[in-house]
């Protein structure tokens, strides 16, 4: 990393007023950007436990990794890495060629029994390739409105990792070689830079609030908010609207678990369940469900444990938003809202499915299904356009959030 960034200060809460003073700072010199990043970033360290490369993800490599390591790896002495990349059908220069898999499996053909990795103990960690050497760690130029680095949720050390670091961090800088076109004004159905950063000040100061409900009746607010910016239009919101926004929300903020109404809850309850076809005991437990038969009321310890970790993991989603990546897709804000909402409660199903046995939800339990959400839901292309959730209109994404939502299981003592 370069010696002459700027430091990372704390983004601290409120986060709408810090980020108005940063807004400020940046109309007076629009030549630099905001960086954020979460503080777990750079306490990651692997622990070697060889899941992700058996993972049924492509481990892509670039033109100059195949021609510098192509022969190396064929010259060893087993043969066994003859042909241990395959090019690819339209290869550039970033993703040229891919790793093999071991005949039967998703696991690398580096994958040794003992889960070291071949490269990694014989040519060190230098000689891994650029996905190896970085997951999970994700930087992200977010729709030219700044760039972000974070942790993926699908390793399973990412988890506590956000829990045990769970601050954010930022500094401005100047504009990078590839962030050079920053988006002023609304565009890729997302609002202006300066607007997005003021929106992400709103939304994780509505999950911030000390109030005694959970983080799904918080996030409810957020369906207010898309609604407001719908009837303006996103080409007309300013920075003036959303400070009006956020006065009016914060003096306002009684919030309480409103009960959903039982077509609302089968609803969402048949939603889940398609969403979640990649845990199929999840899928068939949801199926059973009934909203007379709902799951009964958590503790107050669980109570407490089940918002914390459904809040970090919402804050982490929420800090790569705009970006349009091989997941998302071209999916606008209040879609990218949607899809947000429904994995969100997706991962909620989910703590709670493991909790069915136990006499309250662990932290191991919420580990566990954030990192299940992070490598089966998050990382779904097909979902989102098997479910059109690209053709839904903007107020059907709000509705549907309001639908979702009517699944509230996060209050402690009795169900929303």
């Amino acid at each position: 990393m370069s010696t002459t960034e700027p430091p990372l200060q704390l983004l601290q809460a409120p986060y709408f007023k810090h980020l108005s003073e940063v807004v400020a700072q940046l109309r007076r010199s629009p030549q630099l950007m905001l960086y954020l990043e979460s503080a777990s970033y750079r306490h990651f360290a692997c622990t070697l436990c060889g899941d992700c490369c058996r993972q049924p993800w492509e481990i892509k490599v670039s033109e100059a990794y195949y021609r510098r390591w192509a022969d190396v790896f064929a010259q060893e002495a087993s043969g066994r890495f003859k042909e241990a990349m395959v090019l690819r059908k339209k290869p550039d220069k970033y993703a040229f060629a891919d790793f093999r898999r071991q005949p039967g499996s998703y696991a690398c053909v580096f994958l040794e029994p003992d889960q070291s990795c071949w490269i990694h103990t014989h040519h060190g960690e230098a000689a891994l390739s650029e996905v190896c050497r970085s997951y999970p760690r994700s930087h992200k130029i977010v729709g030219h409105r700044y760039e972000s680095r974070l942790l993926m949720h699908s390793c399973e050390a990412v988890p506590e990792q956000n829990a045990r670091y769970p601050e954010l961090l930022y500094r401005l800088q100047p504009v990078t070689h590839f962030a050079s076109q920053q988006h002023e004004t609304a565009s890729d159905g997302f609002p202006g830079r300066y607007e997005t950063w003021l929106l992400l000040g709103l939304l994780y100061d509505l999950l911030e609030q000390p109030l005694p409900v959970s983080v799904l009746a918080r996030w409810g607010q957020a369906q207010s908010v898309l609604q407001e910016i719908y009837h303006l239009g996103l080409n007309r919101l300013q920075a003036s609207h959303l400070h009006l926004m956020y006065e009016q929300r914060m003096q306002s903020l009684s919030l309480t678990g409103q009960p959903g109404s039982p077509q609302d809850q089968q609803t969402a309850l048949k939603w889940l369940s398609s969403y979640v076809s990649a845990h199929p005991g999840l899928q068939s437990w949801l199926r059973q469900l009934r909203p007379d038969q709902l799951p009964p009321p958590l503790s107050a310890i669980s109570a407490e444990r089940f918002n914390h970790h459904l809040t970090l993991y919402l804050r982490n989603r929420l800090l790569n938003l705009p970006y349009l990546d091989h997941f998302a897709g071209s999916l606008n804000l209040w879609q990218h809202c949607f899809l947000i909402t429904l994995q969100l409660c997706s991962l909620q199903g989910l703590m709670l499915y493991y909790l069915r046995t136990e006499a309250e939800l662990s932290d191991d339990h919420c580990y566990r299904a954030i990192q299940f959400a992070g490598r089966a839901l998050e990382q779904r292309t097909a979902f989102k356009e098997k479910a059109w959730i690209e053709s839904l209109s903007p107020l059907a994404c709000i509705e549907g959030i309001r639908i979702l939502l009517s699944l509230d299981y996060g209050q402690a003592g009795s169900p929303a």
